[in-house]
């Protein structure tokens, strides 16, 4: 099995959102709809050519990794989430996206079907926002301790999403949510 690092650096979430998408100006993403039919919650591919990422804390940075596999890796078991959905690359470019667009990174993913597996470690994790010092200026805190993101993508015909481990309280709120958006 041979993989790609696509992406490895910080990348800033506000309202716990990020995403990849297919270029599509004149179409856009909506919270609600990403999760639905999903079991889910934390990676919404209800949307041809979308991925919405649940991340935490709400507004920060985060650290995190994208790799693109020829097959499909094991599960790592440091990691507390586990999510896989399927997601299909158009003819448009994809992009990694902050929120509302104001950061973009081309991703250079071949047309095909995937696989998306997304893991995260430390997911309950936050900042302590009582003893913390202020940031100056735009200066954001660094990336929790003890926290990381990993996006996984490989070539496979569609599946349903799933939940391969769950472990965490804040998980578990997000995949309930996706739940009963989907009823």
């Amino acid at each position: 099995m041979s993989s790609k690092l696509l992406y490895s650096n910080n990348i800033f979430v506000s309202y716990s959102q990020f995403y990849i998408e297919c270029e599509d100006p004149d179409d856009s993403l909506y919270p609600s709809d990403p999760f639905y039919k999903q079991v889910n919650g934390l990676c919404g591919a209800a949307q041809a050519g979308r991925l919405f990422f649940t991340a935490r804390p709400k507004d920060a940075l985060i650290k995190l990794d994208i790799e693109l596999l020829t097959d499909e890796p094991a599960i790592d078991n440091q990691f507390d989430e586990i999510v896989e959905v399927s997601f299909k690359r158009e003819s448009e470019d994809v992009y990694l996206c902050e929120w509302a667009h104001e950061e973009e990174c081309l991703l250079e993913i071949l047309e095909d079907e995937y696989r998306v597996r997304y893991s995260v470690k430390g997911f309950d994790l936050d900042y302590d926002y009582e003893n913390m010092e202020e940031p100056e200026g735009d200066e954001l805190p660094p990336p929790l301790q003890g926290q990381k993101y990993l996006i996984q993508l490989w070539p496979c015909s569609h599946k349903n999403d799933q939940i391969i481990k769950k472990t965490t309280e804040h998980a578990a709120y997000w995949h309930n949510v996706a739940k009963e958006k989907s009823v």
